[in-house]
């Protein structure tokens, strides 16, 4: 085991690490529901898969940053340092991303829950910015592994989510459609043989 990283930490960051690769894995599950199977994708979806992979892949990779610098004999404080600043930078360039496009699609959406779901999202997000750089800065508390594992938490939260929302979105897509009326078609009645409809009276 590296000397300078507490055992509790590498436990932790190990088993993190750990989940977040079962997420990224449980993309190739979203894929085979509804008409994803054929090719047919929603931009919301399309949308929710690019969020799941960018954040199980990102906390797979930073939940082997200290370690890894840790093997390079940096002392234990900047290890924390390095790792919060590195994660805090990945999480401002996500914030970049996805309030842009979560905003257009809240626009052409009218679903209440979707809404607070992606409000949900940005609050984590900027919360998790906000406390890797105090962790990087030393501002308000003392550096360390805490702040950089809630920052991974909120990697594998967001995650989450938005495998939960893939999975439930062609549950829902169906339900709905087979609420909405059967319409059929009345076609004119065929005149009966030897008849003919413009008979004379």
């Amino acid at each position: 085991m590296p000397e300078g990283l507490s055992e509790i930490a590498i436990l932790t960051l190990s088993g993190i690490g750990a989940i977040a690769a079962s997420f990224a894995g449980f993309s190739g599950v979203v894929v085979v529901f509804g008409e994803r199977s054929h090719g047919d994708w929603l931009s919301k979806d399309r949308f929710r898969l690019v969020i799941m992979l960018a954040m199980s892949l990102s906390c797979c990779f930073f939940s082997f940053t200290p370690m890894v610098l840790n093997l390079f004999q940096v002392p234990p404080r900047q290890v924390w340092v390095y790792s919060s600043s590195l994660l805090g930078v990945s999480f401002f360039s996500f914030y970049m991303y996805v309030l842009p496009q979560s905003l257009r699609l809240m626009r052409y959406r009218m679903n209440n829950i979707d809404d607070v779901f992606s409000i949900v999202i940005i609050f984590v997000v900027s919360t998790a910015i906000t406390m890797q750089a105090l962790n990087a800065t030393g501002l308000w508390f003392e550096i360390g592994p805490g702040a950089f594992v809630i920052g991974l938490l909120s990697l594998l939260f967001v995650s989450g989510i938005e495998f939960a929302r893939l999975v439930l979105s062609p549950i829902k897509n169906f339900h709905t459609r087979s609420r909405k009326p059967q319409v059929t078609a009345l076609r004119p009645a065929k005149p009966a043989k030897g008849t003919s409809s413009n008979r004379a009276v």
